[in-house]
């Protein structure tokens, strides 16, 4: 393997990467303030992190009223 394929591959795993972390936290969204709202039945649907971060959330809800 040559060093600018090794580059191009290792470039496509870590976009690859970046982007399944990025679908998982707005599929699961533990806290409540993704924009895209998927509730799934059983899965997603309870917000288990949205009490104990409410610096954040009222932080979000404020600026999610203003706009």
């Amino acid at each position: 393997m040559t060093f600018g394929r090794y580059l191009v591959t290792m470039a496509l795993v870590w976009v690859i990467a970046a982007a399944a972390v990025a679908c998982f936290n707005l599929l699961v969204d533990p806290i409540g303030i993704s924009p895209i709202r998927i509730a799934i039945a059983g899965f997603n649907e309870g917000k288990p992190l949205r009490s104990d971060h409410d610096r954040i959330v009222k932080r979000h809800e404020v600026w999610g009223v203003s706009r």
